[in-house]
């Protein structure tokens, strides 16, 4: 759509509220300038390509579900990222789930409580492999930092923290990032 041109967020989002559901040109366009960040976000959450899909299709269902309703009390970004990651969070949880009832019916039993982790033969770029080996819960903190290029305080609402724990978490997820680095030149 080169020849179209660009509105602002705000200006699209609006012009979906009150298309949608019966047109979806103005959504189109959003899920459009959105689907790569969002899927580059989802699979630095998720770290498998398969399952990043399928909820990147989720996310793009409750936005045209949800945008109607949006309030415009955080930018839409904002907003979008918040469906996102929720919606990752229930994967992750369903995905730990299935693991361990596959483990249980087996007999094992793990003692590691985030251990659901998709493990590509090698992380195709180069921010998968700075966070590759982080839990779930820093991953997405530095994801939102780096990739969604959100503040501390709006990644603390996003993923329910404090401030405070956020900062924590976001400073030791980058203080392991380092010291993985200093290891690995040795």
């Amino acid at each position: 759509m080169p020849d179209q041109p660009k509105h602002s967020d705000e200006q699209l989002v609006l012009q979906a509220q009150q298309e949608l559901p019966y047109t979806a040109t103005a959504y189109e366009q959003l899920m459009s300038q959105y689907q790569s960040y969002l899927y580059r976000l989802i699979f630095a959450s998720l770290k498998d390509p398969d399952e990043s899909q399928d909820v990147l299709q989720e996310v793009m269902v409750r936005v045209f579900k949800s945008l109607p309703g949006f309030q415009h009390k955080s930018s839409f970004k904002t907003w979008l990222t918040t469906v996102a990651i929720n919606r990752c969070n229930t994967r992750h949880e369903k995905l730990k789930r299935d693991v361990q009832i596959k483990e249980l019916l087996k007999g094992e039993q793990s003692a590691e409580e985030d251990y659901y982790e998709y493990q590509p033969d090698s992380a195709s770029d180069d921010f998968g492999q700075l966070i590759k080996g982080l839990n779930y819960q820093e991953r997405q903190i530095l994801s939102l930092r780096f990739l969604a290029e959100l503040d501390l305080k709006e990644i603390a609402s996003i993923v329910g923290l404090a401030l405070s724990a956020t900062k924590m978490k976001y400073y030791r997820s980058l203080d392991k990032i380092k010291k993985k680095q200093l290891e690995s030149s040795e």
